[in-house]
């Protein structure tokens, strides 16, 4: 149930990824993006939590790699013989140590994929960007049964969008209103996420059921100095406006300048 979409026509390094959360109106108000630090190798990135789980939906890190992750709700599967899946989220917030979509496929060939449930998982980077999509049953590349596969999609169409709700439905609806959006900039793009129609139906980007709704907005801008991360929590029904909240990284490279010219100063003061 989100619906995410990305600008990169903003110049060499630059780039705005959007995305939508939508969950049920019973599960916990997600904690809004702080700055982490992943253990082994010290990695700095923005992530919003979901208290529930501890897990995230997405993180945009200080070498400029953001992943997103949608659920893939029409191959969702009962919970398995001898115990439930494993969270989804934690499998995107341990992927925070990683510097680029290179690193990244690698790390991502090493997980069992048999714990979670399916899923899209997005990355994005200065250099590239990517699609993988784990459909949860034994698998190859001819949706033959096989062993387990990892679907690696390539650069994917947007918008990329779930729904647990009439799903062909609403996706082909967000398809159609991107294509009659016809954005040509980010902040177009950002205007298509904001759409939640008159009234706020299943099928818009920004979504209202009775079950479910939209309960965050998130706008990520990376350019070659920093990250910037968007953030408007909803409110429930999207009866008044959100609030907004704003936090930013240094790029990695910035952030070490900055240190490096600490340490000078230091040296001189002392």
């Amino acid at each position: 149930m989100c619906t995410m979409t990305w600008w990169t026509d903003a110049g060499p390094g630059r780039y705005s990824v959007f995305f939508n959360r939508d969950e049920s109106k019973k599960r916990s108000i997600a904690e809004p993006p702080a700055v982490f630090e992943e253990a082994e190798t010290g990695t700095r990135f923005l992530v919003p939590i979901d208290p529930d789980a501890g897990g995230t939906w997405m993180f945009a890190n200080e070498y400029g790699l953001v992943v997103t992750l949608l659920n893939w709700y029409d191959r969702e599967l009962p919970d398995k013989n001898g115990g439930a899946f494993e969270s989804r989220g934690l499998l995107v917030k341990n992927l925070a140590g990683n510097r680029n979509v290179s690193d990244l496929r690698k790390a991502l060939a090493a997980i069992d994929y048999e714990k979670y449930r399916p899923f899209h998982l997005l990355a994005f980077s200065p250099e590239e960007i990517s699609k993988w999509s784990w459909p949860g049953r034994k698998t190859n590349q001819q949706g033959l049964i096989g062993e387990p596969t990892l679907l690696d999609r390539g650069t994917p169409e947007q918008p990329v969008s779930s729904s647990s709700f009439e799903t062909e439905q609403v996706l082909q609806a967000r398809r159609e209103a991107l294509l009659a959006a016809n954005p040509q900039s980010a902040d177009d793009l950002e205007a298509f996420q904001n759409n939640f129609g008159e009234p706020s139906t299943a099928f818009t980007p920004r979504m209202n059921r009775p079950d479910a709704q939209t309960w965050s907005r998130s706008r990520v801008d990376v350019s070659p100095e920093i990250i910037h991360f968007r953030y408007v929590v909803e409110q429930p029904n999207h009866e008044g406006d959100g609030e907004t909240l704003e936090s930013s990284l240094p790029r990695f490279e910035h952030r070490v300048d900055a240190t490096e010219a600490d340490s000078v100063g230091g040296d001189e003061a002392g």
